[in-house]
């Protein structure tokens, strides 16, 4: 079963006064810790002029702040600040967010560029098809692309109110996403080269995403993709991907260049993930062509649901 809420969710921010685009901003910022304006404007289908007007207005609201992102002359890196995840908390639907993901989301200096390169990714997967240019891969709208806070978020006893991780101690990719050629898909960002010392780290972690994941997708940067590559052609069994992200960059940029009529790529609701520890892994929604929106079901969180009820419909019983 497919599990989605958000049917409230652009209607109930209404109440605190923002625009559908506006609840859409705070949404992919939340999702993806922080994004520039150019995700944004691909994402929301929507000229950069117009995104830049409605995150100055944010700003000033105090929903969201930016700052510049140090080095290679990248542009504001906008975040959502803890007015703007105070307006998330007040909606029903995102009261099993633990308090561990309500906090501001001040990207770090050490952490911005890995957050970027999420961000273009995220965007990137979420293109027509046609748009990537050199990669057969399937079309993901934003909302069905489970990230690293979505999964983290529900990683809890289901039957609980107060929220209790049973993820420790497994490796957490970056991304997520499922479709019926490929099954359940790991995504991952390698933006530097590890030390020699280090390197058995991505050994371990492709060998744990091969015991969870059909497939494997690796998005890398400069001098890491040796790395990853020399990993996948010894491991062929693991089926993973190498995807440069030059290729993402300029897939994004073409796209919004393009005479392309521009539509919006977020998608309908917020899919709930399953524990990692659990298989299937995700209960998110299996993409096909063509299809802009999935099945809507009831909110799994509270109504006394038995532990059992609750499992039953996330499809934690159900084998792929």
């Amino acid at each position: 079963m497919i599990v989605v809420v958000g049917s409230l969710f652009f209607k109930r921010l209404k109440v605190i006064d923002l625009s559908k685009i506006d609840s859409q901003i705070l949404f992919v910022l939340w999702k993806l810790y922080g994004v520039q304006v150019s995700q944004l404007a691909v994402l929301l289908g929507v000229d950069e002029v117009k995104v830049t007007r409605r995150v100055r207005a944010l700003r000033e609201r105090g929903y969201v702040d930016n700052a510049l992102v140090l080095g290679d002359g990248e542009k504001a890196l906008v975040w959502l600040k803890k007015k703007g995840m105070r307006a998330l908390g007040e909606l029903e639907e995102y009261a099993w967010i633990p308090d561990a993901e309500r906090r501001e989301n001040k990207p770090s200096n050490m952490l911005a560029k890995h957050i970027l390169g999420e961000a273009k990714i995220a965007a990137w997967f979420a293109l027509p098809k046609e748009a990537r240019r050199k990669h057969d891969l399937m079309t993901v709208p934003f909302s069905y692309y489970q990230t690293e806070r979505d999964v983290r978020s529900v990683a809890y006893v289901l039957d609980g109110k107060t929220p209790k991780y049973v993820d420790k101690g497994l490796h957490m990719p970056d991304a997520l996403y499922r479709s019926r050629a490929d099954g359940a898909v790991a995504i991952e960002y390698e933006r530097t080269r590890k030390p020699r010392n280090v390197r058995n780290t991505l050994i371990t972690n492709m060998r744990q995403n091969s015991k969870r994941f059909n497939k494997q997708i690796w998005v890398t940067a400069h001098k890491a993709g040796l790395d990853v590559s020399d990993k996948a052609a010894k491991y062929p069994d693991w089926d993973i991907e190498v995807i440069e992200m030059r290729d993402v960059e300029d897939d994004l940029a073409a796209y919004m260049k393009s005479d392309v009529e521009k539509v919006n790529l977020i998608g309908e609701g917020h899919v709930i993930s399953k524990p990692l520890s659990k298989l299937p892994l995700v209960a998110y929604p299996v993409v096909s062509e063509g299809v802009k929106s999935v099945e809507k079901a009831a909110n799994v969180t509270g109504n006394g649901d038995t532990k059992a009820d609750v499992a039953t419909r996330l499809g934690l019983n159900t084998k792929r």
